[in-house]
């Protein structure tokens, strides 16, 4: 593993190289999530000291819940039970449930995406069943952690727009 290359920075933009993140089986590939930890911590930082210089009001409680949120929840994917995205949670009324916790942060930062639930993590292992049927799970692994990583970015009110085709 190599923290705060750029290659690991890369992981949070989803560019990467396929030659690189290419494997045959599951235990072959990487944790992007934990080599991206790093930096994750540093833009945190970095966003909470521009809140600081434009004067805006730091909410430490609200960082310390997210942060211990996503602790807890990274405590119980390693535990054997399964982490996946809220896909679906935002129309069935019970995975909403589940999913608005991730949503109950009173500032929208950097610090939020870390916020997930645990229960809708072991809750939405089946929306992926249909994907077994065609995505070999290497592949779907190296993915589906790299679109987890990918959607830290979508947590801050900092950054308008990550590229030029997006709107708003």
């Amino acid at each position: 593993m190599e923290y705060l290359s750029v290659e690991s920075l890369g992981y949070l933009f989803y560019t990467v190289s396929p030659n690189r993140t290419t494997y045959e089986a599951v235990d072959e590939v990487p944790n992007y999530i934990v080599e991206t930890i790093p930096w994750i911590l540093i833009f945190v930082v970095v966003e909470r000291a521009f809140f600081s210089l434009s004067k805006r009001p730091l909410r430490i409680n609200d960082l310390l819940g997210s942060a211990s949120q996503g602790l807890m929840t990274e405590i119980s994917r390693h535990s054997g039970l399964s982490q996946f995205s809220p896909c679906g949670a935002l129309e069935v009324n019970i995975l909403w449930a589940a999913h608005q916790v991730h949503h109950s942060s009173e500032d929208y930062t950097l610090s939020t995406a870390l916020r997930q639930s645990v229960l809708l993590s072991q809750l939405l292992w089946v929306f992926y069943l249909p994907a077994a049927l065609v995505v070999p799970p290497a592949p779907f692994w190296v993915h589906f952690q790299l679109n987890f990583t990918y959607q830290f970015w979508l947590h801050t009110e900092v950054i308008n727009r990550l590229d030029l085709s997006s709107t708003y």
